[in-house]
């Protein structure tokens, strides 16, 4: 099965397993509001502490074939699902924009979690042709649909065996 990452905007109803951020405050444990899975116990933090505070964060196990995630909110979703920022989805192994002002760029090499590293980005895209070479700790920089940075590290990559990824994100205010 092929893998890609597709960038949309939408929000939706949620299908994740996550511990999220938001607006500063950690989510409560247990089951997601939004789909009865259990919300892992974990919390992402961006490496410097001159960093502007966090608007969400998290961890995603396992985002496979036409699943999305809202950055904004951490909801995950159908990826033509209202909010969704970005999605994988099977048949083919790019990365795309599907709406507007949704952008992205892979970022070299392993990047700090660090909001000026996607800020000071370069290489902008709506288009990128391989996500089975993204590697552990890679990161992706996305401008979302509310306008905000988020960078996305790999934890678990794509593979055409598996079909799905998987990864830790932190979206900034």
């Amino acid at each position: 099965m092929a893998l890609a990452l597709a960038l949309a905007v939408a929000t939706g109803t949620g299908t994740g397993i996550y511990k999220a951020i938001a607006n500063g405050q950690e989510t409560p444990q247990g089951p997601s509001a939004a789909t009865g899975e259990e919300i892992r116990s974990e919390t992402v933090k961006p490496s410097a502490q001159n960093s502007p505070p966090l608007h969400w964060s998290g961890v995603i196990d396992a985002l496979d074939d036409k699943q999305g995630i809202d950055l904004d909110t951490g909801v995950t979703a159908d990826q033509n699902a209202p909010g969704v920022d970005i999605s994988f989805y099977g048949q083919t192994s790019h990365i795309g924009a599907m709406a507007q002002p949704v952008q992205y760029t892979v970022l070299p090499g392993q990047a700090k979690t660090e909001r000026h590293e996607c800020a000071h980005a370069a290489n902008w895209t709506r288009l990128y042709s391989d996500v089975y070479s993204l590697a552990a700790g890679r990161a992706i920089c996305v401008k979302t649909s509310e306008g905000r940075f988020s960078m996305l590290i790999i934890e678990k990559p794509a593979t055409n065996a598996t079909g799905v990824i998987g990864f830790r994100y932190l979206t900034w205010k």
